[in-house]
C-alpha cells in the first residue's frame, strides 16, 4: 500500500470515527429534557445547558472551517439562547456531519481561531481535533445525566 493511499485511508477513518462519536453524542444529548439543562457537568462552572450551547457553536464552527469560514471567531460563539436547544444541537450536529462528508473537505485547510488565529491545519487533523472533543463532551453529557 502507498503512503498516499494510508493517508487517505486514514484521513477518511477519523471523518468516520468522528461521525460516529457525533451520533453518540446526539443520542445522549437528546435524553435530556428541560429540566435536565440545569444539571451540573464535570466541565467546571457549566450547566448542561451550557455546555449543548458550546457543543452547538462549536458544531457550527467547525462545518464554517470546513467551509473555509473558520477564521471569523463569532462563528464558534453560543448565540442567543434557542428555545429547543436539544433540537438546535441535533440540527448543528447535522450541518457538521454534511460539511466533513463534502467532496473535497480533506483537501482544505481549516482555520480554528480558538486554537490559533494564525495557523491552518490539515483537514484530517481539524476533525481529528473534533473527534476528541466529542467523545469528552459526550461522556460530560452523559455523566450529567440522572
Amino acid at each position: 500500500m502507498t503512503t498516499e493511499r494510508t493517508t487517505a485511508n486514514s484521513a477518511a477513518r477519523i471523518v468516520r470515527l468522528d461521525a460516529e462519536a457525533v451520533r453518540a453524542s446526539v443520542r445522549v444529548v437528546g435524553l435530556a429534557g428541560p429540566e435536565d439543562l440545569a444539571r451540573m457537568t464535570p466541565c467546571a462552572g457549566w450547566m448542561l445547558g451550557d455546555l449543548v450551547a458550546h457543543m452547538t457553536a462549536q458544531h457550527d464552527g467547525f462545518a464554517a472551517a470546513a467551509a473555509g469560514e473558520g477564521a471569523d471567531p463569532t462563528r464558534w460563539q453560543p448565540g442567543e439562547p434557542v428555545r429547543d436547544p436539544v433540537g438546535e444541537y441535533e440540527a448543528a450536529a447535522g450541518r457538521v456531519l454534511a460539511a466533513f462528508a463534502a467532496d473535497g473537505v480533506l483537501d482544505r485547510p481549516f482555520t480554528l481561531p480558538e486554537i490559533n488565529p494564525e495557523l491552518r491545519f490539515p483537514a484530517p487533523q481539524a476533525i481529528g481535533f473534533h473527534f476528541i472533543d466529542y467523545v469528552v463532551h459526550g461522556w460530560d453529557v452523559a455523566l450529567a445525566r440522572p
